[in-house]
């Protein structure tokens, strides 16, 4: 967002998300509120367009006639389930808005998280206000392919925005190029805090990450840290450049051996790690994890080709480690030689 004046202009401040309207409303088979434009919500917000729609619900563009200001509005279904993850989502980037308030003194003057600027109840759906960014990394890819310097100034962002949710010890959880917006100047903003989770509650969580994005140790059961964040941003730097996703598997085993295939087998010691810890599940000697057919979702991907792609290879294989501890930091990585 190259105006920083519109990325402060809305003051931050907060509804509770009780005493707000209960009408009777129209909702799709599967809960999302339905919306046209020229719709209103809440008295405010006009719809302008809808611009995305997933699990969770729906993502409008807006008006807002208060600030004289266009905003996109994530409307959550109107299931319980998903009323109490939404609720979760918001305290989570209410905390996000009060790490940045107390620390932003820590961080570059550009550094651009994820601000919340208001959240409410309407007609039985959560609704988080957010300020509107038009693209995100996988619609932009299937249009353009990025340039060298794109693709570093984004990641520079990202690893920002990675270091600053460990300082706190908070997953993500979900990082994959549909929940990263890119502005008109190729600034990055992670979006999306649904699955967004505190190291010391990991423990006991079986899959999160989308598949293509997912860490070993999510599917290992392993210890699961802010790391496994690193895992996808490595995933990510790596779809930017070649434009293609480098791990691919329609289930568990073809994702680990695309992982294999790749990157080699661990060493022994996690493999017997491994197969302790998934009692005797996943044993990677196993000729299940070495000799499905090759098919359009695995392929041997060389990382490092040329000298040319080396900065760039080497800081992907530093996020791309089967051993967690040995996963580079993004305080580390945004010393990289590939940022300088």
């Amino acid at each position: 967002m190259t105006d920083k004046t519109k990325f402060e202009k809305p003051v931050l401040y907060y509804t509770g998300l009780k005493n707000f309207d209960e009408y009777n409303y129209s909702d799709d088979l599967k809960g999302n509120f339905i919306c046209t434009p020229g719709d209103h919500i809440f008295y405010r917000y006009e719809v302008i367009d809808s611009i995305g729609k997933g699990s969770f619900g729906t993502v409008v563009k807006v008006f807002d006639h208060k600030h004289e200001h266009t905003m996109a509005i994530k409307l959550i279904k109107s299931d319980k389930i998903y009323t109490q993850i939404g609720i979760d989502e918001c305290n989570t980037l209410l905390n996000i808005n009060d790490w940045y308030n107390k620390d932003k003194l820590n961080y570059d003057s550009d550094f651009i998280p994820l601000i919340l600027y208001k959240y409410f109840k309407f007609r039985n759906h959560i609704c988080m206000v957010f300020n509107f960014f038009p693209k995100n990394l996988y619609l932009y890819s299937c249009k353009n392919d990025f340039k060298y310097n794109e693709i570093v100034k984004i990641s520079k962002d990202i690893f920002k925005a990675l270091d600053f949710l460990r300082n706190h010890k908070l997953i993500h959880g979900d990082l994959k190029p549909e929940n990263i917006m890119v502005t008109k100047d190729f600034r990055g903003i992670i979006i999306d805090y649904g699955l967004a989770l505190f190291e010391k509650d990991a423990t006991n969580i079986m899959y999160i990450q989308s598949r293509y994005y997912r860490a070993p140790e999510v599917y290992f059961d392993l210890d699961k840290t802010c790391a496994i964040d690193i895992w996808s941003m490595g995933c990510i730097i790596y779809e930017m450049y070649y434009n293609k996703p480098l791990f691919r598997g329609r289930n568990e085993s073809e994702m680990i051996v695309s992982y294999i295939s790749c990157l080699g087998m661990p060493f022994s010691g996690y493999i017997n790690t491994v197969y302790n810890k998934t009692k005797h599940r996943i044993d990677l000697y196993n000729y299940q994890y070495l000799n499905i057919p090759k098919n359009k979702y695995i392929y041997n991907n060389k990382l490092i080709d040329d000298d040319k792609n080396k900065l760039v290879h080497s800081l992907i294989l530093k996020c791309l480690t089967y051993n967690l501890n040995m996963r580079i930091l993004p305080k580390d990585a945004l010393e990289a030689e590939f940022f300088n």
